[in-house]
Parts: structure tokens; C-alpha cells; sequence
């Protein structure tokens, strides 16, 4: 059993599957910080039981960030209680599908990333400007994937706004109510007990939702980041192949021409303009098919 739910984890990670990596890397990463937590607390020792504290949130003082600069990435893969990791989770679970009926796993991790990285930022600027939050900054940090999870949501709004969810005892409700809400409460929880968390929400939102426009119009803000995937990416096998050379050579397939990538920015913008349900059935297959070959 346990060999079976190994061999689909590697299965998702070959696929490229950004949601359930995502929910694999930061599943793994909680269960080692709750490991090295309770042997800490068997030896009495503090920087054991809170290891994220020091190594990997990101700390809202101007100061301590400049020490510590990458917690600005490693925060997002950090939580602080089995409820906070699941609610994140089951949240990307959720509109990751969503995401996936439209581009698959293009830009997901991007998505994510940029979302996470951009709401953790903007949280450590609003304690540094904010008065009633700068008093605290220097107490104060920040952990967890909402940001990014966030960026997921208004990503997918922004491709699709009318997309229809069904919602337990409201029933069907339209993506951009979703969304509008979800602004709605964040705002009017900055001035709770978790400012920096609501501050890092309505970041990543914000970018997830001008990130996917930007897509749309055909500029990637990341694009750089590509260069990273072949690190990721499996090398493959050299192996002899005995070839015939009397046998009829196969055409290797070609990369996508400019005319695709034109009746791609085409249909984007259509959904953009007027939702997914405009779209005509052969537009619906063109977009399926060119998810699935990426």
C-alpha cells in the first residue's frame, strides 16, 4: 500500500503536476518540523522545538531580513499547526483542479512562487511603513503557502471569472464572488492578530491575478526562471539503439509555430473577455491539447 501511494507521488512529480508536489513538498517539510519539534521538547530545547523561527520564517523587521534573506522563500513551505497546513492545502487542492482544466500545469509553480515570495515582501513592507504594525516588527514573522495558495485562486478568476463552483448549502456560485469575498475578509482582518498573514493574502492574490493578465496579453514576468527547470528535470538514459537504416525515418515533431502561440494568446484573451463557456468546442480541444503537451 504504502509502496503504491510512493510509486503515484513519483508518477505526479514526472507529470509535472504542480499541485500535488506542492502539497508533497510542504506535507514532508511539516512532518520534519514536527519531528525535530518533539525531540526538541524532549531535550528542553528552544530552537528545536520552534525551528522555523529562526532558520526559515521570514522575519517583518527590516534587520533581521537583511540577515536572513532567503526566508523570504523559505517561509512559504512553513506552517505553524496541522489546521494551518490544511486549510492552505485543501484551498490549492481545490482551485489547483480548477487551474488544471485550463493550462494544466503551465506557470502553477511560477504561480505559486511569485505569489508567496511577492505576499511575505509586501507583509515585511507594511511593517516597516504602517505605524500601528511597526511597533511589532521586530516580534513579528511570517510562515505558510497561503500567499502563494492566494496567487492560485485570483490566477484562476483571472482566466475565467463566471467559472461556476458548486459551494455546500449556497450551491452554484461564480469564481469572481469567490474572490470578492475572499478580498473582503482579508481586508477587514488586517487590523487582527494576523496582520502579516492578511497582508501576505492580498499580495499574492494581487499577483496572481496581474501575473495571469500579463500571460494573457503574452508577457511572462518570470520567464527567467525557466533556465531552473533542467536542473529538476530527469536525464535521460544513454542506451545503444541498433537502427535499420532501410526503414522510413519519422518526422520529429516540431516546436509550436508563431501561429500557434497567436491562436493560443486568441483564446486567452476570448476567456478573458467573455469566460471559458464562449469558447467553441474545436477552441476547447486546442487548449486541452496544447495543456497537455507542455
Amino acid at each position: 500500500m504504502v509502496g503504491t501511494f510512493v510509486e503515484e507521488v513519483k508518477d505526479k512529480f514526472r507529470e509535472g503536476d504542480f499541485v500535488w508536489s506542492i502539497i508533497v513538498v510542504c506535507g514532508v517539510v511539516f512532518v520534519l518540523q514536527h519531528t525535530i519539534s518533539l525531540i526538541g521538547l524532549s531535550i528542553n530545547n528552544a530552537i528545536l522545538i520552534d525551528i522555523a523561527t529562526p532558520f526559515f520564517a521570514l522575519p517583518l523587521s527590516l534587520t533581521g531580513f537583511i540577515h536572513k534573506p532567503w526566508t523570504a522563500f523559505t517561509n512559504i513551505f512553513f506552517h505553524r499547526g496541522l489546521g494551518h497546513i490544511f486549510s492552505n492545502l485543501l484551498m490549492l487542492f481545490w482551485f489547483g483542479q480548477i487551474y488544471q482544466l485550463y493550462l494544466n500545469n503551465k506557470y502553477g509553480w511560477k504561480i505559486f512562487i511569485g505569489g508567496g515570495i511577492f505576499g511575505g515582501l509586501l507583509a515585511l513592507l507594511a511593517y516597516q511603513v504602517v505605524p500601528f504594525l511597526k511597533t511589532s516588527a521586530d516580534l513579528s514573522n511570517l510562515v505558510g503557502a497561503s500567499g502563494g495558495v492566494e496567487a492560485i485562486v485570483f490566477a484562476v478568476t483571472a482566466i475565467n471569472p463566471e467559472h461556476e463552483i458548486n459551494l455546500l448549502f449556497i450551491g452554484r456560485v461564480k469564481l469572481k464572488y469567490i474572490a470578492l469575498f475572499s478580498l473582503l475578509l482579508n481586508y477587514i482582518g488586517i487590523a487582527g492578530g494576523n496582520s502579516a498573514g492578511v497582508i501576505a493574502h492580498l499580495g499574492g492574490a494581487a499577483f496572481g491575478y496581474f501575473y495571469m493578465r500579463q500571460i494573457q496579453d503574452g508577457r511572462d514576468w518570470l520567464a527567467f526562471s525557466d533556465m531552473f527547470k533542467k536542473w529538476f528535470q530527469p536525464k535521460p538514459k544513454m542506451k545503444v539503439v541498433h537502427v535499420n537504416v532501410h526503414e522510413k525515418r519519422k518526422e520529429v515533431p516540431h516546436a509550436p509555430t508563431d501561429k500557434t502561440q497567436e491562436r493560443l494568446d486568441a483564446i486567452l484573451d476570448k476567456i478573458g473577455q467573455s469566460g471559458y463557456d464562449s469558447l467553441s468546442k474545436e477552441e476547447k480541444d486546442f487548449l486541452f491539447q496544447y495543456g497537455n503537451n507542455e
